[in-house]
């Protein structure tokens, strides 16, 4: 039931075809969002990636051959096949259909509600499928039994193990996630999808919970009041902040849904980034009814007890017809409400259900719908925002507190003479004419100190192949590297109102396997420059070719040429020319190469080892395999190294009347006697 495929990346993965048979089918949506609340209760809610994550969880019942054939797959989960210059490996993809959007295959591609960039067709009993995109796929023969639908990309969340019931039988629990990139996720089709509005509140039509009509159970929730507490010292008394606030009061509603309605629920929830926008949601709970016949004109309702509205200001009529009304209370006499608008519809009196209106949000980042024969069920749980019906003196609505704009970061790393450019944001953005491509980065705590050369943000990344960073562990003396970290708004697939919000220089990389840990210093690393000191050693304190030296680089620098062949860490060099030739063996040792990379930067990689040289060919060994690797024949340049020693400075660079180290010196200091506990001590 795993059956081996490609993607049209050529990358292979595994079909998952167990589906949930008539068991119920659990389908969560959820969105990334950043949510920060203050003690007034007031929020700051923006979203932080485009479209959601779907994960399904399901239970099916496998024959004997089914559970073998699902442990065979379970086999081939294997790793895909390495790549040139240390590309990342990993497990298989898994594909699985979107359950509820799976029908029998006609031959045509019928798109439903809810679609995906890859679809596929199969057959049940596992022996056949094929993966295709907008044109059905050729040379596949179609039987009665064919089913075909869209498919998501993901894992499992859990490792399956089949659990066998009898000897012929197995139930087997299944978790799979998305883990796709974005253009493979499930997307919504708007088409027919016009969400319903509810009353202008701050200048804005807000839209009202799509699936608000039929109502399965309710339950009113809570009330919550943000207060600070911290026990200090060994008192009793505790240290309490609270700030004036209207109590906040948290709904749960469940409803029974059919398709159309679960795809309006889903859509509206990923227009809202999940908890993010608000809406208008009836409250399900204390509901009066409508005592007097009222027209589609009518702006006035009489109600049975219109205390039962808990002093709201806002209500949903609803007509056991399915017609409903959403308007704002201008006024109440007794058990008289008049309305900001006409009723829109007849009602009749006793069974017009009339419930308080409430503003609300969905209280978690994560939708959850329960599907089983094709009938649909969601619970919803939802916040009320009391803090949202109105605006304090200089607030404003979805500018300071409600709803805000997205954000997004571009991270710039060069070296001076060549640029990356990565986003962590799902898809790629532009700024500046830039574009910065989806990467697995992320940044942490931005920490600002008096001493500039305290000031540091982490950077934590999975590295990858032929990244900048890679020069950390492979050259020697690599250029430095510059972060600037840009902060904006995602917008038609680019950064608006970007602002850098750290620059910096990078100091000390940290690997844990191919994650990647940057301390990058802030601006005071810009002004770095470590300052010589000399040291009274036997080796010399100067470094070779520096003006303590007086050894001229360009004069001890050597040619040579590389032929193409198999990367790794010994060479075969040619052509060598230089002050010296032919060259000792161990000539280069502790020197090494600069390799040319037309505009980036050189690459300097030590060497560790060189033999001599016969008719201008050597071969040398690095202490790194080149990345990237040559695709011609280059010319590099060979510098020879030097261990500081006296003889060294003598028989090799003629240079030993500059040479900065004291031979002579002894490794202890012989007027010094240390005693140990074994000497004895002479008594007078």
């Amino acid at each position: 039931m795993l059956l081996p495929v490609t993607l049209p990346d050529s990358t292979a993965a595994l079909l998952l075809l167990a589906g949930p048979d008539a068991s119920p089918l659990q389908v969560s949506c959820m969105a990334k969002a950043d949510q920060v609340t203050s003690l007034t209760a007031r929020e700051e809610r923006r979203p932080l990636a485009p479209g959601f994550t779907v994960a399904m969880k399901w239970k099916t019942v496998l024959p004997r051959t089914g559970g073998r054939a699902f442990r065979a797959g379970l086999l081939g989960l294997g790793r895909t096949e390495p790549g040139v210059d240390g590309t990342e490996t990993a497990l298989q993809p898994i594909l699985c259909p979107f359950w509820p959007e799976v029908a029998p295959a006609t031959g045509v591609i019928v798109l439903g509600r809810m679609n995906a960039l890859l679809r596929a067709v199969w057959e049940p009993d596992g022996t056949r499928a094929a993966l295709f995109t907008d044109t059905w796929p050729g040379g596949y023969t179609l039987t009665a039994e064919s089913l075909t639908g869209p498919v998501l990309q993901g894992r499992f969340k859990d490792w399956p193990e089949p659990d066998a019931t009898t000897d012929e039988l197995a139930e087997l629990a299944l978790e799979w996630i998305e883990n796709g990139p974005l253009d493979r996720a499930l997307t919504i089709s708007a088409f027919g999808l016009g969400l319903p509005t509810g009353p202008t509140l701050h200048g804005t039509a807000w839209p009202l919970l799509p699936c608000a009509v039929r109502v399965a159970s309710a339950n009113a929730g809570g009330v919550e009041v943000r207060v600070a507490r911290r026990q200090l010292g060994y008192g009793r008394e505790e240290a309490e902040t609270h700030h004036p606030q209207v109590p906040a009061r948290t709904l749960e509603l469940a409803h029974d849904l059919d398709a159309l309605e679960a795809a309006r629920l889903i859509y509206h929830w990923q227009l809202g980034g999940g908890g993010v926008s608000p809406f208008w949601a009836p409250a399900a709970t204390s509901p009066c009814r409508l005592a007097a016949a009222a027209t589609s004109a009518a702006t006035t309702l009489t109600l049975d007890d219109a205390d039962a509205l808990l002093g709201h200001a806002h209500l949903w009529i609803g007509s056991p017809d399915g017609s409903w009304a959403a308007r704002r209370i201008t006024g109440i006499a007794g058990n008289v409400v008049t309305l900001d608008a006409a009723l829109g519809f007849a009602a009749a009196p006793w069974h017009t259900v009339v419930q308080p209106l409430l503003f609300v949000r969905f209280a978690r980042q994560e939708l959850v719908l329960k599907h089983k024969s094709g009938v649909w069920a969601a619970t919803c749980q939802l916040r009320e925002l009391p803090a949202e019906y109105g605006t304090a003196s200089g607030e404003t609505l979805g500018t300071n507190h409600g709803p805000l704009a997205g954000l997004a970061w571009c991270y710039a790393i060069t070296d001076g003479t060549e640029t990356w450019r990565v986003t962590s944001y799902a898809s790629a953005l532009t700024l500046s004419g830039q574009t910065y491509t989806p990467a697995r980065i992320e940044h942490g705590e931005m920490k600002e100190r008096l001493n500039l050369d305290a000031s540091e943000c982490t950077v934590t990344l999975r590295d990858w192949p032929d990244s900048p960073f890679a020069r950390y562990r492979l050259e020697r003396a690599p250029a430095p590297l510059t972060l600037t970290i840009h902060e904006g708004v995602p917008s038609g697939g680019a950064l608006t109102s970007a602002a850098p919000i750290w620059t910096g220089r990078v100091r000390s990389p940290k690997w844990a396997g191919p994650i990647l840990t940057l301390a990058v210093g802030g601006f005071g690393t810009q002004l770095e420059q470590p300052a010589p000191r000399w040291l009274v050693q036997p080796t010399c304190s100067a470094a070779l070719f520096d003006q303590a030296c007086g050894l001229n680089r360009a004069t001890w620098t050597y040619t040579a040429s590389r032929a193409v062949q198999a990367d790794g860490y010994t060479h075969a060099l040619s052509g060598l020319s230089g002050i010296i030739t032919p060259v000792a063996a161990q000539w280069f040792a502790g020197g090494y190469v600069v390799r040319p990379r037309g505009s980036a930067a050189p690459q300097m990689i030590s060497i560790l080892a060189s033999t001599n040289s016969v008719g201008g060919a050597l071969t040398i060994t690095l202490s790194a395999p080149l990345s990237p690797a040559p695709s011609a024949t280059e010319t590099w340049s060979l510098i020879p190294g030097c261990d500081g020693k006296a003889a060294t400075c003598r028989d090799k660079f003629n240079n030993l009347a500059k040479h900065r180290g004291f031979p002579g010196l002894p490794t202890t200091n012989p007027s010094i006697n240390i005693r140990r506990k074994t000497d004895t001590v002479a008594k007078k």
